[in-house]
């Protein structure tokens, strides 16, 4: 069998669709309990620009609710700057900008209900 363009057919342009992120890039980017607190803030925000600086103080204060920890403040960030939102832009679930220091999240539908689906089994693991 041979296989099929999914990048042709009625439904949008091929540009659309390719700044949609597909399910592995979608799982990819719920993989890490970082990024999956980062959308968790996000998505509540859906039609804000961020910071980085607010974006750390909820990941902080986040993880130490539900660990009784957290790591330090300039911590996160390195993570986040150097590992989290160069993931998320890739896969097209933010915008980024490292010089102005701001995140803003790209809607995303399949990406929130997947998200909600891991975000109820952490809370019924506790």
């Amino acid at each position: 069998m041979a296989p099929t363009d999914k990048s042709s057919g009625s439904g949008g342009d091929a540009t659309s669709r390719d700044k949609t992120p597909a399910l592995d890039a979608i799982l990819d980017a719920l993989s890490h309990q970082y990024r999956r607190i980062l959308l968790e803030y996000l998505i509540t925000r859906r039609h804000s620009v961020v910071t980085v600086e607010d974006a750390t103080t909820f990941m902080q204060r986040t993880l130490r609710e539900r660990q009784g920890t957290a790591p330090p403040r300039d911590e996160i960030t390195l993570e986040l700057h150097h590992r989290h939102l160069p993931t998320l832009e890739a896969a097209n679930v933010i915008g980024y900008d490292p010089d102005r220091q701001t995140i803003e999240y790209e809607y995303n539908k399949n990406l929130e209900r997947v998200h909600n689906c891991l975000h109820d089994l952490d809370f019924e693991r506790e």
